[in-house]
């Protein structure tokens, strides 16, 4: 697990650069180009854990010394990854939420998923209800496509009769990377901009 602490200037996801630099070399490591982003998103988690300190743990007396100021924030390194989203090899950094904070746990996942965002050229996406993200390229008619596909909740999906699922039922959604939009495009429009509350 990496600890997040990032009220300095540690970036992505409160490693060091050089240490960051020694993991970029293995595959399942983000680019360090979209670090600001990244501690973006850490940072929105990390307030909210620091939130809940406070209503997470009963009163003990009435000194509020014994309550911590802030929580601690953990998420492990392959939750940080890049995938390929065009044939042309662009990559999107994709993050998935599955942070831990002390005295509260896992708060932001439930069975169906956690989500994840992706981050194109500094910008950040969101998908709220979903698995970790993957990318496969292939061949049709007039050339290549990329697309982005992941698992979601099993009740999210239909059989032929319209009978609607479970969910351990296994049902998958996808986007593809339109670069004349410069977004991703899908049937549904669920994978959306990002912003900080």
């Amino acid at each position: 697990m990496i600890v997040m602490r990032l009220t300095q200037l540690t970036v992505c996801v409160a490693v060091s650069l050089a240490a960051v630099g020694a993991l970029a070399e293995s595959n399942s490591v983000a680019r360090i180009d979209n670090a600001a982003q990244i501690d973006e998103i850490v940072q929105y988690y990390q307030g909210q854990c620091d939130e809940e300190q406070a209503s997470a743990l009963p009163e003990i007396d009435e000194n509020d010394t014994d309550k911590p100021e802030k929580g601690v924030l953990t998420l492990a390194p392959d939750k940080i990854y890049d995938i390929q989203i065009t044939p042309s090899g662009k990559l999107a950094t994709a993050l998935v939420p599955q942070f831990h904070c002390s005295n509260i746990g896992h708060a932001w996942c439930g069975s169906g998923g956690c989500g994840f965002y992706l981050i194109v050229d500094e910008t950040i996406y969101f998908r709220q209800g979903a698995f970790s993200p993957t990318s496969v390229t292939f061949e049709y008619g007039i050339g290549q496509q990329t697309v982005v596909l992941f698992a979601i909740h099993g009740t999210g999906c239909q059989d032929a009769g319209g009978k609607g699922g479970v969910g351990s039922d296994p049902c998958y959604s996808s986007v593809v990377w339109d670069e004349d939009r410069q977004s991703f495009f899908s049937i549904d429009g669920s994978v959306n901009l990002w912003k900080a509350k």
